[in-house]
């Protein structure tokens, strides 16, 4: 059978997962940079990626952002160029699982609220806006250029400018695109499409910027084949429930619980929910698709609840591999692993409750 090229969509998301390749790996910042961008490279000159996304360079970057006592990068970022078609991909990462600052800060600093300019009203959490400006700062570690001053830098083209990232990825990538097109004077008539193609990202803030995203990039598509501006979604994933739709996290699963929702779940939503204080978090525009409940997911140690998390790993991760870029899901390496002191620890709470 003959190699099917992927589409734009699809070859960005190969992009956003790229952008990942050193969660769980340790280092100081200029070892993690410079393991990213040696994997990245590779990945983009194999034949088994080529075949399928055609030929890529990276153009800015990969830079890797890492606080002082951390041993893992917080975030990670960088811009890849179609050598075709002159698209250009800006790939970011999403929470690395070793870092505790990602998971403390990035992730759950929800119920402070940063406002953002553009609208009346709108304001995105203080952990999404942390990301932010950790984004804005980064300079290429040989141009020292600032990602905005590479874009606005270079000549008019016919090519997209497409922002990406899956998870934490999936709520900066819209809020940095959105920042540059209306706060950071980013020069769009350069390009002939600015797009926007989040997946997986948790709400980044209310009612009135999700409004003023849509407004800024209006929704393309209907399915994640086609669409472009939307978060894509699977609806068994628990990540993009967070935070307007939490109350449903606890029944996601109900082929594990004889078709009811989890009660250590339910206690854990109503401790976190908390957190948001009071803060009515809205989703962005979204396009969805339905992963199957894979059977064979086991937990690391005996429990529903153990399995209840080994499932919501492997629907926030390998489904939309599976789903979005199957030919490709076993050149990927394994990004998120579940870790077994974890797996206890929810299983001692929940038997707590």
């Amino acid at each position: 059978m003959a190699n099917r090229a992927y589409t734009l969509q699809q070859q960005t998301m190969v992009m956003s997962i790229l952008s990942n390749y050193v969660s769980n790996h340790i280092g100081t910042e200029k070892e993690l940079q410079a393991r990213l961008a040696m994997s990245v490279a590779a990945a983009l000159q194999n034949p088994a990626f080529t075949r399928y996304i055609g030929k890529w360079a990276v153009v800015w970057g990969p830079v890797v952002a890492k606080k002082l006592f951390s041993l893992e990068a917080e975030n990670a970022m960088m811009a890849v160029r179609n050598l075709a078609t002159g698209d250009i991909v800006v790939a970011m990462a999403g929470t690395n699982p070793g870092s505790l600052f990602d998971a403390a800060v990035e992730d759950l600093d929800v119920g402070a609220t940063v406002t953002f300019a553009g609208a009346p009203g709108a304001w995105i959490s203080e952990g999404t806006n942390t990301g932010l400006r950790t984004l804005q700062k980064m300079t290429d570690p040989v141009t020292r250029q600032r990602l905005i001053e590479f874009l606005n830098g270079l000549p008019p083209t016919q090519a997209n400018l497409i922002f990406t990232g899956h998870s934490l990825g999936g709520a900066l990538s819209p809020t940095l695109a959105l920042d540059y097109v209306l706060n950071q004077k980013l020069n769009t008539s350069s390009f002939s499409n600015v797009r926007v193609l989040p997946s997986a990202g948790p709400t980044p803030g209310n009612a009135a910027f999700a409004r003023l995203f849509a407004k800024t990039f209006p929704a393309v598509g209907k399915t994640p084949s086609d669409a472009w501006n939307q978060n894509v979604r699977n609806t068994r994933d628990m990540i993009p429930h967070a935070w307007a739709e939490l109350q449903s996290v606890p029944a996601l699963y109900p082929e594990l619980n004889g078709g009811k929702p989890l009660a250590c779940m339910q206690a854990i939503v109503k401790e976190l929910t908390p957190v948001m204080n009071g803060n009515a978090y809205a989703n962005l525009p979204s396009v969805f698709f339905t992963a199957p409940f894979n059977p064979d997911v086991k937990g690391p140690v005996p429990g529903v609840n153990a399995a209840w998390l080994a499932q919501s790993f492997y629907q926030h991760i390998l489904a939309y591999e599976a789903a979005i870029t199957p030919e490709l899901q076993s050149e990927f390496p394994v990004l998120l692993t579940l870790s077994r002191t974890l797996a206890r620890v929810l299983e001692l709470y929940c038997r707590l409750q």
